[in-house]
Order: structure tokens, then C-alpha cells, then sequence
């Protein structure tokens, strides 16, 4: 159950770190000059943030002594020696794959081992931006299939519960981590600042298809954190999480919620209760505390979360453990 777990939090981790990084892809392979892209910023301070470009790229003063982002970002994509890189988030995934390899389908390690063999950097000369796209692209749809066939194949035992707990936790911390560092960043959120959130979530379409209306931010943070009935939103994830916790195995004669159950309930509650057209209203007057709050404190109780499912369920790891680092001991 551990390296499930495991599994499904590197499964989402790749998927968002693919999709963030395609959509800066996109825009440097435009024709606009990159100091034009008005939403590039606020997209490199995401991926700084992230760990996969050096902090200095989004430092007033620094950008000049380190080289254009257009060279920078094949190493972000393929350089297996940065922690941060999507070449080393899908070898982990690999990896921790590799030791419940007997709880997998024959093709959903088929699509798992042809991701880890053909998502490498060109053979002959250093990777460019123009390797770039091609590759994610093809990596996010296999990412796809190998999720669906995965889910689809496996049986709905504890092992499969606690895979799709890994997923949604990692999912739901993704989508705060983007809405913490783009839309609450600041009051003037531009709408492409907006389209870019929105495609990097997968939400794209379903706002537009949504809304007639131009790009606005009540209706993005609905979309985002609290729309239940969109499979990309946090609340969505919450209600998934709350699912799980409720049928962990648990002593029956506990009359009270158990810690896990209690820090779910409580998240979910809080987007609930939330009013998100107040919410946005605040924070175009300025007042981006509110918002930024909210955001911190989702970002606290999902780790704390995982924390107890691992300590009451999982192999005891230690606190603090980052992603990146996990190297999987046994199943």
C-alpha cells in the first residue's frame, strides 16, 4: 500500500509538472518576443517555485547573468541531475511502479516502461526548445492512458484506495500551489494570466463552455477550488479524500472521527462555506489576504493528512519527506 501511495502522488506530480511546463513551452515557441508575454512572469515564478528553474529567473537584477529562458527550459523538461526536472518526477514514478510491478496490469506497465524508455532528451546534441513539445505532449497523453488503464484494471481493494488517495491529495496540493502563486500573487490578474491557469488545471474548455462571459476570477477560483463537479477542482479532490478516509480500515468501537477523517471533513467544510464571489471581490480591492489565507491553510492540512495516513497506515518514513527524494524500500 505504501508504494501505491507513492505511486499516485508521482502519477499527478508528473502530470502537473507536464502540463506547467507545456504551457511555457507554448509561449516561448510563439513568435512574440518573451519580454511581450505578459502572463510569462507569473508562469516562471510557478515553475521557480516548483523547483524546475533556478529562483533567479524571476529576481529583478539576476535574470541578466543567467542565459534566456529558451535554453534554460530543455534541462528543466529533460536534465535527469536537477531534482526538479520532469525527467526525474517520471523516473520516481518509474521506479516506485517498478516494485508493485505484480499489482499492475501487462499494459499498464507496457505504457509505464514505454514513457521511462522514450521520455529522454535527443540522442545527438543537447535538447532544445523545439524538443520540448513533442515530447511532453506525448508524454501527458501517455500519462493519461496509463492512469486510465490503471485505474480501470486494477480491483477496488485497499491497494487501489490508497493509489487514488495518493492522486487526489497530490492533485488537490497541485492545484492550491498554482492558484497560490499566479491569481492570488496579485489584485490585477490579467486574463492571460487567467487563460493560463485554466489551461495549465485542464479547465480550459469547460470554463468557456461554462461561461460566455469574458475570463473573470470569482469564476475561476469556482472552477478551481470549490466546483464538485469539476474531476479538477480541490473540492473535487476533498470529496474523493473524504470518501477514502471514511472506509480505512478503523477500530469500529472509536466512537470519535479519527484524526484523518476530522482534517478531510474540515477541508472540505472550509471550501464549502466558502463565498467565492465575496472572495474575489476582496481581492480586487486589494485585499488579498483573505484569499492567501485560505490557500495556506488547505496547504497546511493536506500534508498534515498524508502525514497521519502515513504514520497510522503506510511504512513510517519520517516527517518531512519530499517528494522527490522518496526511493521506496519494500511493498
Amino acid at each position: 500500500a505504501d508504494n501505491l501511495y507513492w505511486l499516485g502522488r508521482h502519477m499527478e506530480r508528473a502530470d502537473a509538472a507536464a502540463r506547467l511546463l507545456r504551457t511555457v513551452a507554448l509561449r516561448l515557441s510563439s513568435e512574440s518576443e518573451a519580454t511581450s508575454i505578459v502572463e510569462l512572469p507569473t508562469l516562471l515564478r510557478v515553475l521557480a517555485q516548483q523547483g524546475q528553474i533556478e529562483p533567479g529567473f524571476v529576481v529583478e537584477g539576476m535574470r541578466d547573468q543567467l542565459p534566456r529562458i529558451e535554453q534554460a527550459l530543455p534541462s528543466a523538461v529533460f536534465d535527469e541531475s536537477q531534482s526538479g526536472s520532469l525527467r526525474t518526477i517520471v523516473s520516481g514514478m518509474f521506479r516506485t511502479a517498478s516494485i508493485v510491478r505484480d499489482r499492475m496490469s501487462v499494459d499498464s506497465w507496457r505504457i509505464l516502461h514505454r514513457m521511462d524508455e522514450l521520455f529522454r532528451p535527443p540522442l545527438h546534441g543537447a535538447a532544445e526548445l523545439g524538443d520540448v513539445l513533442p515530447a511532453i505532449n506525448e508524454l501527458i497523453i501517455d500519462l493519461a492512458v496509463f492512469s486510465g488503464t490503471v485505474m480501470e484494471s486494477m480491483t477496488r481493494t485497499l491497494g487501489w484506495r490508497f493509489l487514488d488517495l495518493g492522486r487526489r491529495l497530490e492533485r488537490a496540493l497541485q492545484i492550491i500551489a498554482l492558484v497560490r502563486h499566479t491569481l492570488a500573487h496579485s489584485n490585477n490578474v490579467q486574463g492571460p494570466v487567467l487563460e493560463s491557469v485554466l489551461q495549465i488545471a485542464e479547465c480550459l474548455m469547460t470554463y468557456r463552455s461554462r461561461y460566455l462571459a469574458n475570463l473573470q476570477l470569482a469564476a475561476t477560483l469556482d472552477l478551481l477550488l470549490t466546483d464538485e463537479t469539476n474531476p479538477r477542482s480541490v473540492a473535487y479532490q476533498l470529496v474523493q479524500i473524504a470518501e477514502h478516509v471514511q472506509r480505512l480500515p478503523r477500530e469500529q468501537t472509536q466512537p470519535l472521527y479519527a484524526p484523518e477523517q476530522r482534517l478531510a471533513m474540515t477541508s472540505l467544510h472550509m471550501l464549502r462555506m466558502l463565498d467565492i464571489q465575496l472572495l474575489a471581490e476582496q481581492h480586487v480591492l486589494g485585499e488579498q489576504q483573505p484569499l492567501e489565507q485560505l490557500l495556506e491553510e488547505l496547504d497546511t492540512q493536506l500534508p498534515k493528512l498524508s502525514e497521519v495516513i502515513s504514520h497510522k497506515y503506510l511504512i513510517h518514513v519520517g516527517p518531512g519527506r519530499q517528494l522527490a527524494e522518496i526511493r521506496p524500500e519494500c511493498t
